[in-house]
């Protein structure tokens, strides 16, 4: 049966940031996980704490070094506490253990995963969007765009999100039932990439 790892421990403090980003993106409104052990907002503000005490850490604080060390360990207790929720929530369905943001555990063949998703949430007109990792990509771009799409490129009107160096982002304010396209560009340091899509999507 499918599980997640929900042990990051051993991430250096860079990536355990990162992790840490995405499953609580992942795990915010998320209609699969609704009664999470520990709620979203007590990791991130556990998470800000930690942040902060990373900072004073690098100016050289000895006892914010110490602080931050305490801080990870909690909050990957905090990981632990909802990964095993998500486990037993799941029982092994793949698209729900996804949905979480946590890592899978291993496997002998490693699944590659899905260029995007478009994620509903519990939250009317909002949703979310998960991008696979492009390799040199510095940031990417979302487009969205209602359906229909002109064939004339010169009458579409795609929107732009906020560009992020993040490979997630919010949906916000979509009109429920609505049809809607998106694509999304990878930015490397040299050049924007072409667009990946158009994706078609509804969020209730």
């Amino acid at each position: 049966m499918k599980t997640i790892n929900y042990n990051y421990a051993s991430l250096s403090q860079g990536n355990f940031l990162e992790k840490l980003g995405l499953i609580v993106f992942c795990l915010s409104s998320n209609l699969n996980f609704p009664d999470l052990p520990v709620s979203v907002a007590d990791i991130s503000a556990k998470k800000a704490e930690y942040e902060k005490a990373l900072d004073k850490s690098r100016l050289g604080d000895h006892s914010a070094t110490i602080q931050a060390k305490g801080f990870k360990a909690e909050l990957n207790l905090m990981l632990k506490k909802d990964g095993i929720y998500v486990n037993l929530t799941s029982n092994g369905d793949e698209l729900m253990l996804e949905s979480s943001g946590y890592d899978f555990s291993k496997d002998r063949v490693k699944k590659k995963k899905p260029d995007l998703q478009i994620l509903d949430t519990d939250r009317s007109g909002m949703g979310k969007v998960i991008i696979a990792r492009v390799e040199g990509a510095v940031a990417y771009q979302v487009e969205i765009h209602a359906d229909p799409i002109p064939e004339d490129v010169a009458d579409q009107r795609w929107m732009r999100q906020p560009m992020t160096t993040k490979t997630y982002q919010w949906l916000n304010d979509i009109e429920p039932g609505k049809v809607m396209y998106l694509r999304y560009y990878s930015v490397s340091p040299d050049r924007e990439e072409p667009p990946k899509g158009p994706y078609r999507f509804t969020l209730s």
